[in-house]
């Protein structure tokens, strides 16, 4: 009995998937499957603390990520800063937004960096997010240890030994 249950169903099986296949490519695909997984869109928000910053200090950087369509922060995304100095190799971090949607980070700017502009790209990411970049600078400027007042040099460095050998 099963037999002929099974015998009966399978041309009407056959001929059903032979209709979902034609209907399939007379018809764009992403009109029948576009509620079956909807992707959601991010919106970055990148705070600089400092435009300016001098060489030896720490630049801190907040990365907000929220819902495009809702205005919700966005909490375990993954977030990835890269820094581009202006001639030479970039430097990258990654971290994960809490539970307020925000990463943080702090880029040490090293004693000996070059002055200039610094672009900075941040990338989130996230299951069921597409993908977003968005990009910002600052620029660094002298050292923290520059002295920019030359009136008050007195011939002696620091230790107290004369300028002049």
């Amino acid at each position: 009995m099963n037999r002929r249950i099974s015998a009966k169903i399978f041309p009407t099986i056959v001929a059903i998937s032979l209709l979902l296949i034609l209907v399939s490519d007379a018809v764009d695909s992403s009109i029948l499957f576009k509620d079956a997984y909807a992707i959601e869109e991010f919106d970055i928000a990148v705070d600089i603390e400092d435009n300016e910053i001098k060489r030896g200090d720490t630049q801190h950087m907040t990365v907000t990520v929220f819902n495009a369509d809702t205005d919700k922060r966005v909490s375990d995304a993954d977030v990835k800063l890269t820094v581009y100095p202006p001639e030479s190799d970039s430097t990258s971090a990654e971290d994960e937004t809490d539970d307020d949607g925000e990463a943080t980070f702090d880029v040490k700017i090293d004693d000996n960096a070059e002055t200039g502009n610094y672009d900075v790209d941040v990338r989130a990411s996230k299951d069921g997010y597409d993908t977003k970049t968005t990009s910002t600078s600052f620029d660094v400027v002298g050292s923290s240890d520059d002295n920019d007042d030359d009136d008050n040099y007195d011939g002696y460095d620091d230790d107290g030994h004369s300028g002049s050998s």
